[in-house]
């Protein structure tokens, strides 16, 4: 409520100094940076909910800001995005309005200014955008997450700023916020959503011709919102991580592309929408659960921080109904109960394999995070696996 921003400029060493404070409209809510005027300098654009428009600081190249000029809207401008989009120096705008459906592309002009808005039609609520080149052409395109609608939007992008009808993809839901990076290191971007009520991460693999392929989900904790990539554990491919809204915790999702059979079953198909749990942390023995619509091809597989595979504790055909394994975390053993909750042993089950209770192997794994991942009916779901010493 001090219509204003605060800036606070860093002392090299890691710290910043006492924020300055300047004026920037009623209400100010998001903020874009960048250099509007050309001349090298930072400057700020400032979302401004009412009356629906945007304040414009530019930079004195000192650290403060001039006065704020103000551009009206016809909506509300919840996120922005500063991008250069028609192939010129300047940096052009991309303004994300909820109560518009709708996004509004606002070309620079280079001094500061803009040109008139742009508006596109996307979906129920919008909530975030994300640009890349997912056709290969050179232009960037847009990916817009509609938050009342489950769903993104795609729009292929041209040479002067301007975006084709928007294509829909359906994910889990309320999904905020998007993010394109090349997560499967095959060339082409990929598309993950943070899926807020869903407490999921969709990943929509990029085919490299402008079209996603269905969802894949994975877990992601309570209340997903942020995501940022980033190469955690150092095997060069790209992580995941997604800051949680609630529950005072953020999550990184390690990318398992790598490993042999770590990618889709061959023979999935359409089905199931997965949600895999696993008792966190554990001595030993944790129980990974999981449920399924219908009956399907299934594989269960517990990977290392290094994304190498350590066990697989199921490949073949499962029924439909909820199903429970419990990996006593020692390299190739296995035991499930499906259908059961927390069955040690499975009488009948003579294609499973189950350690008798009171052995064990000589060598078990070290104490440490491992991640099982679940793959059935074309979608797949992955948890983190805590084992304490």
């Amino acid at each position: 409520d001090t219509n204003s921003i605060a800036v606070s400029l860093g002392q090299g060493d890691g710290t910043f100094g006492p924020p300055a404070v300047f004026p920037a409209g009623a209400f100010p809510w998001a903020i874009a940076m960048g250099d509007l005027g050309g001349d090298s300098r930072l400057d700020v654009i400032v979302s401004i909910p009412s009356p629906p428009s945007l304040g414009i600081l530019m930079g004195n190249g000192d650290g403060t800001f001039a006065a704020p000029s103000y551009v009206s809207l016809s909506q509300y401008p919840q996120h922005l995005t500063l991008v250069r989009l028609d192939g010129d120096a300047d940096l052009d705008l991309i303004a994300v309005h909820p109560g518009a459906d709708s996004f509004s592309v606002l070309l620079g002009n280079g001094d500061g200014t803009f040109l008139a808005p742009m508006p596109h039609g996307v979906g129920a609520y919008p909530a975030r955008a994300a640009l890349g080149d997912i056709d290969h052409d050179g232009d960037l395109d847009i990916a817009v997450s509609n938050a009342d609608g489950g769903s993104v939007a795609v729009l292929i992008g041209s040479a002067y700023g301007t975006f084709h009808p928007p294509s829909y993809y359906a994910v889990g839901s309320w999904p905020q916020e998007v993010l394109f990076a090349d997560f499967d290191q095959d060339g082409h971007l990929d598309l993950c959503v943070a899926d807020y009520y869903g407490g999921t991460i969709s990943l929509l693999r990029g085919l490299g011709d402008g079209a996603l392929q269905p969802a894949e989900h994975y877990d992601a904790g309570a209340y997903p919102r942020s995501l940022a990539a980033g190469d955690f554990d150092g095997d060069t491919d790209l992580d995941l991580f997604v800051g949680n809204a609630e529950d005072d915790y953020s999550s990184v999702l390690i990318n398992l592309t790598a490993s042999p059979g770590a990618g889709p079953h061959p023979g999935a198909r359409g089905g199931s929408t997965l949600r895999l749990r696993a008792t966190n942390p554990s001595v030993a023995a944790p129980v990974i659960r999981f449920a399924l619509e219908a009956p399907d091809e299934v594989s269960l597989t517990i990977f290392d921080h290094t994304g190498r595979i350590v066990d697989r504790l199921w490949e073949g055909r499962l029924g439909a109904g909820e199903h429970a394994f419990r990996w006593d975390a020692r390299p190739s053993a296995r035991s499930g109960c499906p259908g059961s909750a927390a069955r040690t042993g499975c009488p009948g089950s003579a294609s499973r394999i189950v350690r008798p209770e009171g052995g064990s192997p000589e060598r078990g794994l070290a104490a440490g995070a491992y991640f099982c991942r679940l793959v059935a009916g074309g979608r797949s779901a992955a948890s983190r696996i805590v084992i304490v010493p």
